[in-house]
């Protein structure tokens, strides 16, 4: 059909089949092939003219029984129509009606005027219906239709958003939803509709659904659809902190809160505890937007429903920032935790909770297996922003290891996700914790960096992030030596942790950091009281790596056998804890004090555990200095820190002996399994051992090896 097309338009452009000819002849365009469709339809009877629109509207192959209905004809009429189509060339010879080309189907929509293709598509999401077909093919219809006033239409809507977002399509899900909207629903409808649009719009865009959840929740009367509105909202307000939409909607959204108070009298107690726990987000938001103080009493609660697991969760993690000792918050968090039940809003909050609070606490076992449940449950569920989340949560975790590589890799994979709002949930703490990263790796201008794109986009104010972005900025600032430009960032940080009652340096080690500072220009009764502050609350909340970490920065301010005594119980301490990066700063600073002193064995052998300590976590500035000081102590780093091992059977190497296996290391690094087979080959060659049995003693072999 084109052939003779481009023959007809080049014979009437006085064109011949010729060399000098062959370059205009490619110029052609499909409009003369559009024209020659045309032609043809209009050569063809009223009855194949009607039958071409039908099957461009319901799509083609559509069976006979469908558009003879749609055509208001008999079957008959429509295979005759079909066959008269064929003979014109449009149609295929097959059992059902389909086009010889999608350019046919094109041309035909565009003979029909907007009006006359809308009220068609109403027609075709009429027919669909009545004749049973699946729920999405008759929504598509609809989208293209004017409002069809019909109480079947907003049914059929629903029941194509639920299809898509099975099928893990919620953008698809949230269309269908709007265009239910213009409809318009019942009364009735309007709430139940209002809350699946919310749920559908929050796997993509959180901010988005506040608004529909809010309207939900003004509109929604019974209590068991309030509580999964207030839950979803509960959910929406986490995934879209530090974006500053909280703050625009609180009012509104508080309004709907004392709405909700009022209405339960008390009668519903598990309403009311949901209500506390949106309350308490809104507070953190925005303070000023409530009226009434939102701490919660959870003395009484044993965790049997799912209002008290969220109310405890919670609870939990406010006592771990407030500072509260560990054994305590711990209870808590046993009593909320409960069963890890198939993923919801409601499980989502608590497991949120729970998973934030057991970093604080250094449980990061507990953490990261809380973190691969939830990766599992929402694997093929396009939940963007919780998936988003959850990587930020996995760089928190690497980061909180000492594995810089891992944690920088995890992070800047959640930096390339783009969610629908153009950034990543959590952007000013992912970039706090990538500054941390690179400057532990002695990459001062990379840290630089980030910190200049996150001022350049603007760094939002009062949001539970920016306190940690500010400890992060103020470390940055002391490396590139402007440490009087460092200490009021780092005293910033400290006031707005305190407004928002985090206290625990297990938190926000923001004074030790300062303390360094203070060190720095000679400030030593400012640095002392800063860290005896810090000391006495790590002390009360009983977190190990908080107290090594104090007692690290205390022993660096004390002098003669002070000092050592202080930094020997810093390396007890933070042996016992996951903290290996931190262990080997200790460890650094402990080796330095002995060759002070003269101590040139316990010295040494602090170098070395320190060196294969800081090698292992990538580390490499704070590996090379502890080397030189090992050598000047008259030393030398074992194999396994001597460049024996390449870095990437350094890396690998690390996470096999802590017991990860092959898969998990490849996951974690983001490099093939291939990779990670390769490197422990080689890892198991150079160091004479026959398997991962070994390994771990040969790494420990290699950091304790007597001179």
């Amino acid at each position: 059909m084109f052939l003779r097309a481009l023959l007809s338009h080049a014979q009437l452009s006085g064109l011949k089949p010729t060399a000098e000819h062959q370059d205009r002849i490619r110029t052609l365009s499909l409009t003369s092939l559009r024209r020659e469709i045309v032609h043809r339809l209009s050569d063809g009877p009223p009855e194949a003219v009607e039958l071409a629109r039908a099957i461009a509207v319901l799509s083609d192959r559509s069976p006979h029984h469908l558009l003879a209905a749609h055509c208001g004809r008999g079957e008959v009429v429509v295979r005759a129509a079909a066959a008269d189509l064929r003979s014109l060339g449009l149609v295929r010879a097959e059992p059902d009606p389909g086009f010889l080309h999608q350019v046919v189907r094109n041309t035909v929509l565009e003979t029909m005027a907007p009006g006359e293709l809308s009220r068609d598509h109403a027609r075709a999401a009429q027919v669909t219906f009545l004749s049973g077909r699946p729920d999405e093919e008759t929504a598509a219809h609809l989208l293209a239709a004017d409002p069809v006033e019909d109480p079947w239409a907003v049914l059929v809507l629903r029941g194509a958003a639920h299809q898509a977002l099975r099928r893990g399509a919620p953008e698809a899900a949230a269309t269908y939803l709007r265009c239910a909207l213009r409809q318009p629903p019942q009364p009735a409808e309007r709430g139940p509709l209002l809350l699946q649009l919310a749920v559908a719009t929050s796997h993509y865009d959180a901010a988005q659904a506040l608004p529909y959840a809010i309207g939900a929740l003004e509109i929604l009367s019974g209590t068991t659809a309030r509580r999964d509105v207030l839950e979803l909202l509960t959910s929406c307000l986490l995934l879209v902190a530090g974006t500053g939409t909280a703050l625009s909607v609180a009012d509104r959204l508080n309004a709907a809160v004392v709405h909700s108070q009022a209405d339960t009298d008390g009668s519903d107690q598990e309403l009311a505890l949901h209500v506390q726990v949106l309350h308490s987000l809104v507070e953190r938001e925005r303070p000023s937007a409530l009226t009434t103080a939102s701490t919660p009493d959870v003395d009484d609660l044993l965790g049997r429903t799912p209002g008290e697991r969220q109310l405890l969760a919670l609870h939990a993690l406010r006592a771990g920032r407030a500072g509260s000792p560990a054994p305590y918050v711990s209870r808590l968090l046993d009593r909320a935790f409960g069963t890890q039940a198939v993923l919801s809003h409601q499980v989502f909050l608590r497991h949120y909770f729970v998973a934030h609070t057991l970093l604080y606490l250094d449980e990061l076992d507990s953490a990261d297996e809380m973190r691969a449940h939830l990766a599992r449950a929402i694997e093929g569920k396009s939940m963007e922003l919780i998936d988003s989340s959850l990587t930020v949560y996995h760089a928190a975790l690497a980061l909180r290891r000492g594995n810089l590589t891992e944690a920088l890799a995890t992070a800047q994979k959640a930096v390339g996700r783009s969610s629908a709002t153009g950034r990543p949930p959590y952007a000013a703490a992912l970039d706090a914790m990538r500054i941390d990263t690179l400057l532990a790796q002695g990459k001062v201008s990379a840290a630089d960096q980030v910190a200049r794109t996150r001022s350049a986009e603007g760094l939002e104010e009062e949001t539970w992030e920016t306190p940690f972005f500010l400890m992060s900025l103020g470390a940055l600032r002391t490396a590139q030596g402007e440490t009087r430009t460092a200490l009021p960032l780092l005293h910033e940080c400290g006031h707005r942790f305190a407004a928002t009652g985090t206290v625990s340096p297990a938190v926000g080690p923001w004074r030790s950091r300062a303390a360094a500072a203070h060190l720095v220009l000679g400030e030593d009764s400012a640095a002392q009281e800063l860290l005896d502050e810090e000391l006495d609350l790590a002390r009360h909340c009983q977190i190990p790596r908080a107290v090594g970490v104090a007692l690290r920065m205390a022993g660096k301010l004390a002098s003669g056998a002070q000092r050592i005594e202080l930094l020997d119980e810093a390396v007890s301490v933070l042996t016992a804890t996951p903290a290996r990066l931190e262990l080997s700063r200790a460890l650094h600073d402990l080796g330095a004090a002995k060759v002070h002193q003269g101590d040139m064995d316990g010295a040494r052998k602090a170098l070395r555990k320190g060196v294969t300590l800081a090698t292992s976590c990538g580390a490499t500035v704070l590996a090379k200095r502890m080397r030189q000081k090992l050598y000047d102590a008259g030393g030398r780093a074992g194999k396994n820190s001597s460049g024996l091992l390449s870095p990437g059977e350094e890396r690998v190497s690390a996470l096999a002996a802590q017991g990860y296996g092959n898969k998990e290391i490849a996951e974690r690094l983001f490099v093939s399994l291939r990779t990670v087979e390769a490197h422990l080959t080689g890892t198991y060659r150079k160091l004479g051992i026959s398997g991962r049995n070994q390994l771990a003693a040969a790494v420990a072999a290699q950091a304790t090896r007597p001179e």
